[in-house]
């Protein structure tokens, strides 16, 4: 037979009862009232909330790649479609091929085939300095190169913040575009743009 030891419960506190010890009147002097305190406070919430939305982020896991057209336009490229980033190289020219082509490359012994997204999208030209690169991305059953002027980095992608895109006289071609983020960075569609059967020199060397 079981022995049962009858246990009292402590008394449990109204719902927004002041925990024992604490003074409710007292409670604000808890808040430091220097300035330089306060701020510091102010600073430490909002890295926490920026945190709580970074992680947020990762729980739907979706980030973007961000790079540079021309002098001053920022494109973003979702993540999953990009295979890796590489230097331009020497780019064989193809004669006979659209002004948005801007050649082939030798990529781990396939004939890569590379687009000038400057020519495709109409946006004014820059100068190819050493900070320029070659995004291989994967899409639509293809495998391309993508000419880029410079790579900023990875970032988490808010799907709330992609807003529909808007014709300018910076950018054109926007049935290839998926959105706009934070109203700065211009979202491709990779699908789209890859089912583009005009984009492709050889498809069987762009293809896996």
């Amino acid at each position: 037979m079981v022995n049962r030891r009858e246990t009292s419960l402590p008394d449990t506190q109204p719902c927004g009862a002041s925990p024992p010890g604490i003074n409710p009147g007292r409670a604000s002097g808890l808040v430091p009232q220097d300035p330089k305190a306060r701020a510091l406070l102010r600073q430490r919430a909002e890295r926490l909330a920026i945190r709580l939305e970074q992680t947020q982020t990762r729980r739907q896991g979706e980030q973007y790649l961000a790079f540079r057209l021309g002098a001053t336009e920022r494109f973003g490229l979702v993540y999953r479609f990009l295979d890796e980033i590489i230097y331009p190289g020497q780019i064989a020219q193809v004669p006979c091929t659209p002004p948005f082509v801007a050649g082939v490359v030798n990529w781990r012994g396939q004939l890569l085939t590379v687009l000038d997204l400057n020519a495709f999208f109409r946006v004014p030209p820059a100068a190819l300095d050493r900070e320029a690169r070659i995004l291989v991305v994967s899409a639509a059953e293809c495998r391309v190169g993508l000419l880029v002027n410079e790579v900023h980095g990875n970032e988490d992608l808010i799907p709330q913040r992609v807003t529909p895109p808007l014709r300018s006289d910076g950018v054109s071609n926007l049935e290839y575009v998926r959105g706009v983020y934070d109203g700065r960075v211009t979202l491709l569609d990779l699908d789209a743009l890859l089912r583009d059967p005009n984009l492709l020199v050889n498809h069987s060397a762009a293809s896996q």
